[in-house]
């Protein structure tokens, strides 16, 4: 084991040998007690209980991709676009009592493998994380979920997404100008949003939301909280820049005492080196359309597109939410005794 810290998300090295493409591995894990990494989860409740977040699990995934890409490429290698993809995370790990954080660790192992008969290069390559919680031991303790990561040119995102720039731009002005249309404020969004999901502190970024029930469409402009200098951004702004999805479903949901929506997975995560909530005096904002699958209309699916100053800058593919009776929820995600 080493003790490099690559970020407060991946904490300590476990194992390392990662100079084969194909069959080479990395393992870290990482105590949710970090005073850099803590509020990232203690500030985010579903059901009122303390869950750590999809972010965290991304925001892993893209750190250990980036060690990764510069140690084939070089230290000062310009990354790529990072396509998180195939992300499932079906038993986030609970804290069930915060003052004990300490006792709870996350560890992913990141395999890498190539397609038969392909040339031996980092961007040809597949990651394929795999997350546990672990005793501060080590003892593997229960599986939490996967995603896969892949290395892409982000111009070709920047390029196939110019040609929905106005399409997107359109329905964000009707939404906004539609009587139809609910337009809510920061404080407003997030008491909606408490049907299931809790945020507190700095994941309320959206600072407005323009919704329809009808048509399940949602935009909202962001305004992120988290500052570079002083927190640990990435769970912030990877659930900021999409949880408008989430949002509009259990918003519009009419008997929210009896049914709830949760996160059903994410087909892929792109977000684009453009795509910077640090940036001054930056104007960022969202858009998304849920629909019913055709095959089971319990689950609603949509893309999340990410605008930046005039362009999509990120994208947020099938994003699902499932519709369960609370009373199922309670019971795999029991609320904290009154």
């Amino acid at each position: 084991m080493t003790t490099t810290r690559l970020s407060p998300s991946c904490q300590q090295i476990i194992s390392s040998d990662i100079s084969s493409l194909q069959n080479g591995s990395i393992t870290i894990r990482s105590c949710m007690d970090d005073p850099d990494l803590a509020p990232t989860i203690t500030n985010h409740r579903c059901n009122s209980v303390v869950l750590t977040p999809s972010g965290l699990y991304t925001d892993m995934a893209i750190t250990v991709a980036s060690h990764i890409w510069h140690h084939h490429r070089g230290a000062n290698a310009p990354l790529p676009g990072l396509n998180v993809h195939n992300l499932e995370v079906h038993k986030p790990l609970i804290v069930k009592d915060p003052t004990q954080m300490s006792t709870l660790w996350l560890e992913m192992t990141t395999t890498l493998s190539l397609p038969p008969n392909t040339h031996e290069d980092i961007t040809s390559t597949t990651l394929h994380c795999v997350f546990h919680s672990i005793s501060p031991s080590g003892t593997k303790l229960q599986q939490n979920g996967h995603c896969n990561v892949s290395f892409e040119w982000y111009y070709g995102w920047l390029s196939e997404w110019s040609l929905q720039y106005n399409h997107v731009t359109s329905r964000i002005a009707a939404l906004r100008s539609n009587p139809h249309s609910q337009t809510v404020n920061r404080a407003k969004a997030y008491k909606l949003f408490e049907s299931f999901v809790q945020y507190s502190g700095k994941y309320q970024n959206m600072s407005s939301c323009a919704f329809d029930a009808a048509t399940l469409e949602a935009t909202s402009t962001l305004e992120f909280l988290a500052q570079p200098e002083s927190d640990f951004c990435g769970p912030y702004y990877h659930d900021g820049s999409c949880h408008v999805s989430g949002f509009v479903c259990n918003a519009v949901e009419q008997n929210k005492e009896s049914n709830a929506f949760i996160s059903n997975g994410v087909t892929a995560m792109k977000l684009s080196p453009l795509f910077d909530p640090s940036k001054e005096g930056t104007e960022i904002s969202n858009y998304v359309q849920m629909s019913p699958l055709p095959n089971d209309k319990t689950v609603l699916q949509g893309d999340v597109y990410v605008l930046q100053d005039g362009q999509i800058v990120g994208m947020w593919e099938g994003v699902r939410f499932k519709k369960i009776p609370r009373r199922v929820l309670n019971v795999f995600l029991p609320p904290p005794k009154k």
